[in-house]
């Protein structure tokens, strides 16, 4: 999965998912598996995660977990882990 300016999504992005309505906060989130690389972070094993199949799973505080098979319009990266 790439992003809008076509980065590819990796395990550790900290991600914009969609920015809040007025007076409200933007919501973010971390990538904690990307499928399309195998990629998985250690609070979210393989072995319990991989049947989902394809795409990401997100976490965030304020919404929780969100599988995404697309990237959705708003969702930017706003910082990499090195």
């Amino acid at each position: 999965m790439k992003y809008r300016d076509g980065q590819v999504v990796k395990v550790g992005d900290h991600v914009r998912l969609w920015y809040g309505r007025p007076g409200e906060k933007d919501v973010e989130a971390d990538v904690v598996c990307s499928f399309d690389s195998n990629e998985f972070s250690d609070g979210y094993p393989r072995e319990e995660w991989s049947y989902l199949g394809r795409g990401i799973l997100v976490y965030s505080q304020d919404a929780g977990l969100i599988h995404y098979l697309q990237p959705e319009r708003t969702m930017e990266l706003l910082h990499r882990k090195k």
